[in-house]
């Protein structure tokens, strides 16, 4: 297995694979294969063939040609199929993987929103404290004397 596959595959989330995923596994599975088997035909891990399956993740182009070829499939009828599925789910009202994927990424970005807020909150009050102390030290002490006497008459 090339390192690169794993590590972008970990830190990414492909919007296909719960759409090839399923087609991968069921020609496997009617190739009666394992999935020790296929990663070899495919030189990559079991690991990555079972993340794949169980649509974790993303996949890369190479990596899913050479599953492709092990398994005797047309790579260009595999991506067809599941973006026609992607498709599909993007108009279906009730919504599928993809509508899944949207929302992940929304919460996501909801959730670093709220932490910028509190971020940018810590920082105008540290701005507000700085404002009044330097108003702070421009204003001219006020000095108290005692008022002058009244001059005897």
């Amino acid at each position: 297995m090339k390192n690169k596959e794993a590590s972008e595959s970990e830190n990414e989330e492909g919007f296909l694979l719960p759409y090839i995923g399923p087609v991968l596994l069921a020609a496997r599975l009617k190739n009666k294969l394992s999935q020790v088997a296929l990663a070899k035909r495919a030189d990559t891990s079991d690991a990555t063939v079972r993340r794949i399956e169980s649509k974790v993740g993303s996949i890369r182009p190479e990596l899913l040609k050479r599953l492709c070829e092990a398994l005797k499939l047309s790579y260009t009828d595999v991506v067809t199929q599941a973006l026609i599925k992607t498709w599909r789910d993007l108009h279906d009202p009730a919504g599928g993987p993809l509508t899944q994927y949207r929302e992940r990424i929304l919460e996501k970005f909801d959730q670093q929103k709220t932490k910028d807020r509190g971020f940018l909150e810590e920082v105008l009050e540290y701005a507000a404290f700085l404002l009044v102390g330097m108003q702070a030290e421009a204003k001219p002490e006020m000095k108290t004397e005692p008022p002058p006497e009244p001059e005897p008459v």
